[in-house]
């Protein structure tokens, strides 16, 4: 379910760019593969794609011609991505988190889109030195997203990880990358752990409600309306928000004993029941629905999901560089383990190492691979 890819058109980006949300295509239910070449067609087939073809490069340049008159801007926002830090707020009190501010967050998913399209309508006109760079800012943009302390923090984080991604695979299907292109985009997924960062968002949150648990008894926390508006915590003792802090301790405590992120392995198995029933308010609710298995909801709502097309971009980027090393791909990945992979990529919702097929097309002797899942 791994090989599979849709592509959103350039043109549907066009209407995007004076509007102030951009657009949300319809996502694909499977991550892409590394590089697969298209399937031998018909005359008929081939001027349909050739149509295509001309229709993305016009879209592309239109798309460029809209972005020109911000090129100074988005330059300026390149350098300031690459900063060490950012923060929307430095406020680390309960209520300060609980109502952390989005507008500037909001701003970044924003400025992150901008340069997502703009590396792919420059891949379609074929200056993929400007690709890169953008596809490089939109992962310092991810870089900058995943520091921040809010309860939407890791929802975000994996949407913005995998819309960054969309660059790389068309890049990748097409052999637009060079090395030392490459040498760069490893170096720049290297550090991002989606697992990692799932766990550090667990604890923040389990913290964060078990210091609203002590104070909401006395009325402090009248303005958390996302904890309070149940009857029962409405009108609850003392006692009962003491229970409620003992269960949240537990279910902490659970949700991390089924990720293990230095191993890059989970265990999606989350009972519902064991949030439906705390007082959580809904944003917190939403991080531990997001280890539910993938299969039900593939996309930027499932950890596993982002993981493995994680592992899987930096599988199909070792087997890139791998073919404009020898000219052609590997016969299996102990080929390129540990030599420019560390280790096999997993499919971490299974724990098993994703299967890897290499192929030649005798028509065009076209050297390609495949990525997927062990199920």
């Amino acid at each position: 379910m791994w090989v599979r890819r849709e592509r959103a058109p350039l043109a549907k980006f066009n209407s995007w760019l004076g509007n102030s949300q951009p657009p949300n295509p319809k996502r694909s239910t499977a991550a892409p593969s590394a590089p697969i070449p298209p399937p031998i067609q018909n005359s008929g087939e081939e001027d349909k794609d050739a149509d295509d073809l001309n229709a993305r490069s016009a879209a592309a340049g239109q798309v460029l011609a809209k972005l020109q008159p911000v090129a100074v801007a988005l330059d300026g926002l390149a350098a300031a991505a690459r900063r060490p830090a950012f923060q929307a707020s430095t406020n680390r009190t309960v209520e300060g988190l609980f109502k952390y501010p989005t507008s500037e967050l909001n701003q970044l998913v924003r400025i992150h889109f901008a340069f997502t399209v703009r590396s792919l309508a420059c891949l379609e006109t074929g200056d993929s030195a400007k690709a890169g760079d953008d596809f490089l800012t939109g992962l310092e943009l991810l870089r900058l997203a995943r520091q921040s302390p809010d309860m939407e923090s890791q929802r975000r984080s994996q949407m913005l990880l995998l819309r960054s991604l969309q660059p790389l695979w068309e890049g990748l299907i097409r052999h637009q990358w060079s090395d030392g292109q490459l040498t760069s985009f490893e170096a720049a997924l290297a550090p991002v752990n989606m697992l990692a960062d799932f766990t550090n968002a667990v604890q923040r949150t389990v913290r964060l409600h078990y210091e609203a648990f002590q104070l909401l008894p006395d009325n402090r926390l009248n303005w958390v309306s996302e904890l309070n508006s149940r009857y029962e915590a409405q009108n609850a003792g003392r006692s009962w928000w003491l229970e409620s802090a003992v269960r949240m301790h537990q279910l902490g405590e659970l949700t991390l004993t089924k990720v293990d992120a230095g191993a890059g392995r989970m265990n999606a198995q989350l009972d519902w029941s064991d949030i439906s029933e705390l007082p959580l308010a809904g944003k917190s609710a939403e991080l531990f629905q997001l280890l539910l298995p993938y299969w039900n909801q593939p996309g930027p709502q499932s950890l596993a999901f982002c993981q493995t097309s994680l592992n899987q971009a930096r599988a199909a980027i070792a087997l890139e560089r791998h073919r404009l090393a020898r000219g052609n791909y590997p016969a299996s990945l102990s080929e390129i383990v540990p030599a420019r992979l560390k280790t096999f990529p997993l499919d971490v919702e299974v724990s098993r190492p994703l299967r890897y097929t290499a192929r030649t097309y005798d028509r065009s002797e076209e050297h390609t691979s495949e990525l997927q899942s062990p199920y």
